[in-house]
């Protein structure tokens, strides 16, 4: 099994792959603006580019981790928030759909208002901001 982290230089990303590597699992890592040790730099809007990598690296899933997580960055720019959190999200299931790859996408409890917690699946989103309101 070989598991595709999209976004692997930010802090979910990293925490990932640290654990696939305790745990043996064969990766292969995402950056942007920041490299990382066997990593990939990928135009996540660049549909075919992207689809060319995944047909060259082969992965059995895709573990999206690529996200705009400040609140103050998705409060005053919601165009650069969109292109992050939705857009990239709706590219990578297009070609994990069109290539029969497993893709997981992990989002936030920013959906929730804090109110009533725990929360689960079927729990009421109430989201207080841009960053839980386009997760």
């Amino acid at each position: 099994m070989k598991i595709f982290i999209a976004g692997a230089s930010g802090i979910l990303g990293r925490d990932l792959c640290s654990h696939l590597d305790k745990e043996g699992v064969q990766y292969i890592g995402t950056y942007n603006t920041r490299p990382i040790r066997n990593g990939l730099k990928v135009d996540f809007f660049n549909e075919s580019c992207l689809q060319e990598t995944l047909l060259e690296c082969k992965p059995s899933a895709v573990v999206n981790c690529i996200v705009e997580r400040f609140t103050d960055v998705c409060e005053k720019n919601w165009d650069k928030t969109i292109k992050a959190n939705v857009n990239i999200a709706d590219i990578l299931s297009r070609v994990c759909n069109k290539l029969g790859i497993y893709l997981v996408h992990i989002s936030t409890d920013y959906v929730f208002d804090g109110r009533q917690p725990p929360y689960f699946p079927e729990s009421k989103q109430n989201p207080l901001q841009n960053y839980g309101i386009q997760s």
